[in-house]
C-alpha cells in the first residue's frame, strides 16, 4: 500500500505532481492530474488506501482471500496503480475462468450503474489461452482528471473483487522460466491499460473534450470494453 509522507504535502498546491513515501524513506515525485475542484485532502487520503506504490514488485503477488493457497506470479494485482499521467487509476485482475470473469465485469458494472460513474474495462488473453484477464481503469471524462467519485468506484470494485480469486497463478510455459514470463505479463498490462486509454479518448472526442485526449492508441489483439 502506498504511504504519503506526512511531513510534507503529499499533493502540492499547484496540483500538478503528487509525493508518494517509499518504505525506506524516500519520497518520489509522480505527475498529478485531479479534476479542477476535486479536495487534495480527500483525494490523497483515498489514493494512499488504494494505491501500490512504484516499489512494490508487481508481478509476485500475495494471495487474496479466495485465493489463500495461491502462489507464484499472476497477472492480477491486489492493489491499485497510478497512470504515469495522472489522470486514472487501474487494476489488474486474473481468474480462473472466462465465465467467472463474465460474472465480476457484470456485477461491476451494475454497482457502476448505480453510482452513475462507470470504469473503462478491457479484457485479454494469452496466445490461444482463455479470456481470463481483466484491467480496470477508473477516470473522470468532464472535468477531465481523477475524482473523489473515481476513489469511491474503485473502493466498490475493491468491495466485489474481494470476493473472487483475482490473482490466479500465470500459467507457465514448459519452455520457460518464472524470469521469462515476468515480462509477458508486464507487456499485456500495457497492452490492457493502452485499450483503455484508447476507449477515454473515444469518449473525449464524443463529449467535445478533445483538448484532455491522450495520446494513447488502442492496441491489436485486446478486446477493450468500457461504458462512458
Amino acid at each position: 500500500m502506498a504511504r504519503f509522507i506526512s511531513a510534507q504535502e503529499p499533493i502540492p498546491p499547484d496540483r500538478q505532481t503528487i509525493n508518494i513515501g517509499l518504505q525506506d524513506g524516500t519520497v518520489i515525485t509522480q505527475k498529478f492530474s485531479p479534476t479542477p475542484k476535486a479536495s487534495l485532502d480527500r483525494l490523497g487520503k483515498a489514493l494512499s488506501e488504494l494505491l501500490q506504490t512504484p516499489e512494490q514488485n508487481t508481478v509476485i503477488e500475495a494471495p487474496n482471500e479466495k485465493a489463500k493457497d495461491t502462489a507464484g506470479i499472476s497477472f492480477g494485482t491486489v492493489e491499485w496503480y497510478l497512470d504515469p499521467e495522472g489522470d486514472a487509476i487501474h487494476r489488474h485482475t486474473a481468474h480462473p475462468s472466462a465465465t467467472e470473469l463474465n460474472i465480476i465485469e457484470e456485477l461491476i458494472m451494475r454497482r457502476a450503474d448505480e453510482m452513475g460513474h462507470h470504469p473503462h474495462i478491457s479484457r485479454g488473453k494469452v496466445e490461444e489461452g482463455a479470456d481470463m484477464y481483466m484491467t480496470i481503469t477508473c477516470t473522470t471524462h468532464s472535468p477531465r482528471g481523477l475524482s473523489v467519485r473515481d476513489m469511491k468506484l474503485a473502493r466498490k470494485i475493491n468491495e466485489i473483487l474481494a470476493e473472487f480469486n483475482t490473482v490466479t497463478p500465470w500459467k507457465l510455459n514448459s519452455s520457460r522460466d518464472m524470469d521469462d514470463e515476468k515480462p509477458r505479463i508486464a507487456a499485456l498490462r500495457e497492452r490492457m491499460i493502452a485499450a483503455n486509454r484508447a476507449k477515454i479518448n473515444e469518449a473525449l472526442e464524443r463529449c467535445g473534450c478533445e483538448a484532455a485526449k491522450s495520446r494513447s492508441t488502442n492496441p491489436p489483439g485486446v478486446s477493450a470494453k468500457g461504458p462512458v
